[in-house]
């Protein structure tokens, strides 16, 4: 492979600098959440990347100033070389976190393996912390594996963050369990709005400007933090709270003048925006055997096409039609 040096920041066509990446490394998936990938759905086999092709991708990644890598799915843990890929990317000399996003269920038993890998943090896709609810919800009767991994995480110390989806009339009764894990534990809650993507069209999201009203009836004025993550959140914290409160809301709260993320599929297609079908196929590039350089040329030039915002609520067309678990999303 060639041999690279730091470039200027990578910027797309609207000035803004892209530094982050969402690598979904498989499209496979243990449970059936009944907004992602319900009964039925069959995730394809033969498109997706080799271990190796993408360690080639997110090298000409980092080449170009992606930093920050977020590895995704499906489920990211049920790819038998995650903990050899991590570790990989936690070699490459530009790169300088790599955190992972997990429904949970596997991460007790992978725990150790991916901390010894240097894995910088950990985020859990939780809706529910009652049972029935949870197998309602995913399928599986599997939330004390959850649990357990998340207590893990805990103990030894694992950055951890826990994403929550709250539902109109299906969940938003929780509101205040999960503030409490943010209050008693060194964790931070991040509340998600539905996007109008996929199985997600189906289901009414509730506004983070609710969520925050709510908590703020309950235990008083929030401040908002100097904190901030690699996305989108807006992080809040409160004296009597050990962890944080994070709202991400792209969609009451439109936030793509800032965004600085990219996303390769499990199949090789680099998305620019989640509601966009636009993407390009470096997964064909690959196939013509391109080089380590060729392949970072590329890219700058695909990224620089990042659409301005996305079209939530708005008439567009060449909008996305696959689901979540599809796109890494």
């Amino acid at each position: 492979m060639e041999t690279f040096t730091t470039n200027p920041p990578l910027m797309d066509n609207m000035g803004r600098i892209i530094d982050y990446a969402r690598i979904s490394i498989t499209n496979h998936c243990n449970l059936r959440c009944c907004y992602c990938m319900p009964d039925g759905a069959q995730p394809d086999n033969t498109t997706l990347l080799k271990t190796e092709e993408i360690l080639f991708i997110c090298k000409s990644l980092s080449e170009v100033g992606i930093s920050k890598f977020k590895i995704t799915g499906g489920e990211p843990l049920l790819h038998s070389n995650v903990i050899e890929l991590i570790k990989s990317l936690k070699q490459l000399p530009l790169v300088d976190q790599v955190t992972l996003t997990t429904n949970g269920v596997l991460l007790s038993d992978k725990l150790s393996g991916l901390m010894n890998a240097g894995l910088d943090g950990v985020n859990v896709s939780l809706d529910t912390l009652r049972p029935e609810r949870y197998q309602k919800i995913t399928g599986v009767a599997a939330l004390h594996l959850v649990k357990q991994g998340i207590d893990d995480c805990l103990k030894k110390g694992m950055p951890l963050k826990l994403n929550c989806v709250f539902i109109s009339q299906f969940n938003e009764d929780e509101l205040l369990d999960f503030a409490e894990l943010a209050k008693q534990n060194i964790l931070d809650i991040r509340w998600i709005e539905m996007m109008p993507i996929g199985q997600g069209k189906r289901f009414e999201t509730i506004s983070n400007l609710q969520i925050l009203k709510r908590l703020e009836q309950q235990y008083g004025t929030f401040k908002c933090s100097e904190k901030k993550g690699n996305g989108p959140a807006v992080y809040y914290e409160h004296p009597d709270f050990m962890g944080k409160i994070g709202l991400i809301s792209p969609v009451s709260q439109c936030f793509c003048n800032t965004c600085n993320r990219v996303r390769v599929t499990a199949d090789g297609i680099l998305k620019l925006c989640l509601n966009y079908k636009l993407g390009f196929d470096l997964k064909e590039l690959l196939k013509k055997e391109i080089s380590q350089l060729e392949l970072s040329e590329e890219i700058k030039r695909m990224i620089y096409q990042k659409p301005k915002r996305h079209a939530f609520g708005m008439t567009a067309t060449k909008l996305e039609t696959r689901n979540m678990w599809q796109i890494g999303g």
